[in-house]
């Protein structure tokens, strides 16, 4: 939901939130097609991607 904030790497709960992270980041990125998935692979959390998304794609409606 966005709401977690990513933990320092040295911090308790990193590689809970990491794990989580790549997950989601897998799910986005394989339900897009190739030639768009290219465009968002950089970015680094699903949080950005999905930030991406939402200012490319969504038009305001529902």
């Amino acid at each position: 939901m966005g709401k977690s904030k990513r933990p320092l790497e040295s911090e308790e709960g990193y590689q809970r939130w990491y794990a989580d992270n790549q997950k989601v980041k897998r799910w986005l990125l394989m339900s897009m097609k190739p030639e768009i998935m290219k465009r968002y692979l950089r970015l680094s959390t699903a949080r950005e991607i999905w930030s991406a998304l939402s200012k490319a794609f969504h038009d305001g409606g529902d």
